[in-house]
């Protein structure tokens, strides 16, 4: 079964978004995500995959550890 990860602080996260200029719609398509798969997270509602965790991370310049809980 493949692990799931939750966001650490989904208010920190919708912050730095705004702080490095991304809507929550720019930053999905910017990584290649769907608005909604991005909502649900932040929300609490779905959790991430590893690879959608990386392509987040990576998006942001943060190592995976930084944003979700593990």
């Amino acid at each position: 079964m493949v692990k799931t990860l939750s966001l650490k602080n989904p208010q920190e996260f919708t912050d730095t978004l705004a702080s490095l200029g991304y809507s929550a719609s720019a930053f999905s398509k910017y990584i290649g995500i769907s608005k909604g798969t991005l909502s649900a997270y932040v929300q609490g509602k779905r959790k991430a995959s590893p690879v959608t965790a990386k392509k987040i991370a990576d998006g942001l310049n943060l190592k995976v550890v930084d944003i979700f809980s593990l």
